[in-house]
């Protein structure tokens, strides 16, 4: 489970073509981690107790094939990632990319069969993507004082203490 507080949400949508695209995103930068960094809790059973990853829920009313859904998770992680690295959100383990949660919901209108980076669907997502996770990774820098502009964003351990949120937690499994 991943949460958030729903304070750091930021929403981009677009329609082009009689296809309509919404990305949701919520932030918290305490945790940040790339993939194959070491992680802090060390048992399989241990459920992590700080709030702080990024949380990204794409919506659509085109009908996406199974490939297709795939296709768009890689697209938003990849987009997520760009977005992190622009801002200097690093890992202090890696020094690179932090956690992520990500849901598709595709609807039954016009159907999309592919979503990678040489197609208009796989374009829009990328681009809603990074200009909603610099949005809450900017709102989610604000609540801990921190400007993403001024330089990266590094966290430390000491500041990964539990914490409770300042408003309501979204949480996606």
């Amino acid at each position: 489970m991943t949460a958030a507080a729903m304070d750091t949400l930021c929403l981009r949508h677009t329609r082009c073509q009689g296809v309509a695209l919404l990305v949701l995103v919520t932030a918290g930068l305490s945790t940040p981690r790339r993939a194959g960094d070491r992680a802090d809790y060390r048992r399989m059973s241990t459920a992590p107790l700080a709030v702080g990853t990024i949380n990204s829920v794409i919506l659509t009313d085109a009908r996406l094939t199974p490939p297709t859904l795939v296709e768009a998770l890689m697209i938003a992680t990849e987009a997520k990632a760009a977005a992190l690295q622009e801002l200097g959100v690093t890992s202090p383990v890696s020094r690179r990319l932090g956690t992520d949660a990500i849901a598709v919901v595709s609807g039954q209108g016009t159907r999309v069969h592919d979503c990678g980076k040489h197609v208009l669907f796989g374009e829009l997502l990328g681009q809603l993507v990074i200009e909603a996770v610099r949005g809450a990774a900017t709102l989610a820098a604000g609540e801990r004082g921190v400007s993403l502009t001024a330089g990266a964003l590094f966290v430390t351990m000491a500041e990964r203490s539990p914490r409770s949120p300042q408003g309501p937690v979204v949480g996606l499994w």
